[in-house]
């Protein structure tokens, strides 16, 4: 057998190749109250196989206007097209008014940012990385 009929057989029976994970942080996030509060980060996530479900963890710091920082995470149903995903970060039991809580409370129109994990059965798939307005 020629060098050219082995890779064609070796090309031949070769499965389809999987289909690669995706993670997207929106730039645009939400502060639950102005001016400071709970921050909430929005993306899409697809697994790299539908169903079964995954866990998107995201932690997010703010160093501009106030030092906050939090974590949160959700479970989304792996579909074959990209699934919206939201994650509240911070403390909703912090008092974010006037004078808010160090740490929790994040504020509005200034900027963050945003680390996301995709992770199925125990195997992270997917990261991401955004700095987000708030």
């Amino acid at each position: 057998m020629t060098a050219a009929m082995t890779m064609a057989a070796l090309v031949s029976t070769a499965g389809p190749a999987a289909a690669a994970a995706t993670l997207t942080i929106d730039e645009n996030a939400g502060v639950s109250v102005w001016p400071y509060g709970v921050l909430q980060v929005f993306g899409t996530a697809t697994c790299a196989a539908p169903g079964g479900t995954a866990t998107i963890s995201v932690n997010a710091i703010q160093i501009v206007m106030h030092m906050a920082n939090g974590s949160g995470s959700t479970t989304i149903t792996c579909a074959a097209q990209a699934v919206p995903w939201s994650v509240s970060l911070g403390s909703p039991n912090a008092y974010c008014g006037g004078n808010p809580t160090p740490g929790y409370c994040f504020a509005a129109n200034s900027v963050a940012s945003a680390f996301g994990n995709l992770t199925k059965a125990g195997v992270q798939e997917a990261t991401a990385i955004k700095v987000v307005h708030t």
